[in-house]
C-alpha cells in the first residue's frame, strides 16, 4: 500500500484499538516507518511555517521527499532558498506524496496517533525529547547524598507545564516533554528573544515550567496556558474560526483577552544545557555549577532595563541543605507557603537524559475521608453538561471545603460509581463519607487550607464520620514522619 492509502485506512475509524491494529499491520513497511520517524522525531525541525502554493507535476519518487526534508532540517538551505526548495519538491511529487510531505512538515500525520502510540507498536522508533527526570522519593538514597557530598540542593517543586526552551543561533523554539511544539508569543517570546541576544546567541536549552502571574489557581493557570498554546497553533494553521472561538471562551471565563492572558505567562527555570550536549543526552558539568551559572545569567539579565519589559524568566527558588532534617524542614516550609513539595538534587550530579541522576521528588500523598455536601454540574457545552462535574466535600468540622473529581464516566469502570449514576441519585449520596487521595495540603496567606489534586477513590458507606482538619494534618505529618524530624530541627 502507498503511504496515502495507509493514512486513509488509519482514518476510517477513531478507536485506539483500531489504530493500533492498522499500525501493527504495516510494521514491515520501511517507507511508512520512515515517514513516521521524520514526522515525529522531536529533534527534527524543518523551519517552514507556511506551505507555499503549488501545482503538482510528477518528476520525483516518494523516496525523494526525504532529500528535501534532510536539506531543510540540516539548514543546508535557509530563508527564500528553503521556500523555493520546498516548492520545487511539492511541485515535483504526486498529489498524494505532496500531501504526505505537507503533513511531515507540520509534524503531525493527522490520523489520531502520537509518538507514544507509535512506540508501543514500533518499539523505540521515535526518540523521546531529552529529559533529566526525577526518581521516586527514597529516604535511604537521599541520606546517601549527604554521606557522599555533605550537602544537596533542595528546589521548590513547581506545578506548571513542563517546557524545553531551545535558544538557537537564529530562533527560539519551545517544545513539550513529548516533543510537541509549544507556541507562545507576545511579551513572553519577546523576552526569550532578548535573553537569546543577551547570551550572544550561544545555543543553549533552558528547562523549566510555564507559569502565570496573577491570582490563578494552578489548575486555572495550566488550563489557560494550554488554551493559549492551542490558539496560537490554530492561528499558525490559518484556522481563524477555531482561534476566535477559543479566544471568546477565554474572555468570557476570565474577563481578559487572549493577548492579556498570554502576556501573563512566564517560565520558572532550573537548568541550562548547551544545545549540542542536550542532543547528545549528557552534560558532564555538576548541578551546582550549572545552577550558579544560570543564576548569574538571570540576575544580570534582569537588571538590564528594557522599554515596557516584564520579567518573563525567573529562577526556581532553592536552598543548599546539609542534612536530611533540613530537607524535611524545607519541604514543610514550602508546603506551608502553598507549594506542592520540593525536589532534592545531588550537589555534584551531571545532567543526563532519563532518570539515572540522583534527584528525587519529595511530596506528600495520602488518603483521607470527607463528607459530601453538594454536587457541581459539568461545564456547559461539554460532555459532562447535565452530569456530575465534581463532588463538593468538607472535613467533618467544615474547616476545609474542596471539589473532588476523578469519578469514572463509563459503566465498565473500575471505580464503584460513575458520574452519571451519582448525578441521577444525588439523594443517595448527600452527606455520605467519601475517601479521597491527594498530594498534600496547601495553605493560603489567610491561613485557609486546601488540597493538592484531590481525587475520588470510593464511597465509604461503612463510615459515619469524616476526618476533621486536625486529623487530616496529623495524617499528612505522619506520612512525612515530620514530628520526630522537625523537633530535631527546632
Amino acid at each position: 500500500m502507498t503511504i496515502s492509502q495507509i493514512l486513509q485506512e488509519l482514518n476510517l475509524e477513531n478507536g485506539s484499538n483500531y489504530k493500533k491494529q492498522i499500525l501493527e499491520k504495516h510494521k514491515d513497511n520501511e517507507l511508512w516507518l520512515k515517514v513516521l520517524y521524520y514526522a515525529y522525531n522531536p529533534n527534527f525541525n524543518y523551519y517552514q511555517k507556511k506551505i507555499p502554493i503549488y501545482n503538482t507535476d510528477i518528476n520525483y519518487s516518494t523516496e525523494q521527499m526525504f532529500e528535501c526534508l534532510d536539506k531543510l532540517k540540516s539548514r543546508e538551505v535557509i530563508g527564500k532558498d528553503a521556500i523555493d526548495l520546498l516548492h520545487s519538491y511539492l511541485t515535483g511529487l504526486s498529489k498524494e506524496d505532496a500531501s504526505v510531505l505537507e503533513l511531515i512538515i507540520g509534524r503531525d500525520i493527522k490520523s489520531g496517533i502520537n509518538s507514544t502510540t507509535i512506540n508501543k507498536i514500533y518499539k523505540d522508533l521515535i526518540p523521546e525529547t531529552p529529559y533529566c527526570g526525577c526518581q521516586s522519593f527514597n529516604e535511604k538514597k537521599v541520606k546517601e547524598l549527604f554521606k557522599k557530598d555533605g550537602k544537596a540542593i533542595s528546589e521548590r517543586k513547581l506545578d506548571g507545564r513542563y517546557v524545553n526552551v531551545l535558544l538557537l543561533s537564529d530562533r527560539v523554539e519551545m517544545v513539550s516533554r513529548s516533543g510537541k511544539d509549544t507556541i507562545i508569543k507576545g511579551t513572553f517570546l519577546e523576552q526569550l528573544e532578548l535573553f537569546r541576544n543577551y547570551i550572544n546567541y550561544e545555543e543553549n536549552v533552558l528547562t523549566g515550567e510555564l507559569l502565570m502571574k496573577g491570582n490563578f489557581t494552578r489548575s486555572e493557570s495550566n488550563g489557560i496556558i494550554s488554551k493559549v498554546i492551542n490558539i496560537n497553533t490554530y492561528l499558525n494553521d490559518n484556522n481563524v474560526k477555531k482561534a476566535n472561538k477559543a479566544k471568546d471562551e477565554l474572555l468570557k471565563e476570565y474577563n481578559k483577552t487572549f493577548e492579556q492572558l498570554q502576556d501573563l505567562i512566564y517560565i520558572g527555570v532550573w537548568d541550562i544545557i548547551p544545545y549540542e550536549d542536550y542532543l547528545n543526552l549528557e552534560y558532564s558539568v555538576s548541578r551546582i555549577v550549572r545552577l550558579e551559572y544560570l543564576e548569574s545569567l538571570l540576575r544580570n539579565y534582569n537588571e538590564i532595563k528594557f522599554t515596557k519589559r516584564l520579567i518573563a524568566i525567573t529562577l526556581v527558588p532553592y536552598k543548599i541543605v546539609h542534612s536530611y532534617e533540613e530537607v524535611i524542614a524545607h519541604l514543610k516550609e514550602e508546603l506551608a507557603n502553598g507549594y506542592e513539595g520540593t525536589v532534592i538534587k545531588g550537589y555534584y550530579e551531571i545532567w543526563q537524559d532519563g532518570k539515572k541522576v540522583c534527584q528525587f521528588k519529595l511530596k506528600v500523598e495520602f488518603n483521607c475521608e470527607l463528607r459530601i455536601v453538594g454536587f457541581k454540574e459539568g461545564n456547559k457545552g461539554t460532555k459532562l453538561e447535565d452530569s456530575l462535574g465534581s463532588l463538593i466535600c468538607e472535613s467533618e468540622d467544615g474547616l476545609i471545603t474542596v471539589n473532588v473529581g476523578g469519578q469514572d464516566e463509563k459503566e465498565d469502570s473500575k471505580k464503584d460509581f460513575t458520574k452519571d449514576y451519582i448525578w441521577i441519585n444525588k439523594n443517595e449520596f448527600i452527606n455520605q463519607v467519601v475517601e479521597i487521595k491527594c498530594n498534600g495540603l496547601s495553605v493560603n496567606k489567610d491561613g485557609e487550607y486546601n488540597f493538592f489534586y484531590p481525587n475520588y477513590i470510593k464511597m465509604r458507606f461503612d463510615k459515619t464520620n469524616a476526618n476533621t482538619l486536625n486529623e487530616i494534618i496529623e495524617i499528612q505529618d505522619s506520612k512525612l514522619k515530620l514530628d520526630k524530624v522537625v523537633n530535631k530541627v527546632k
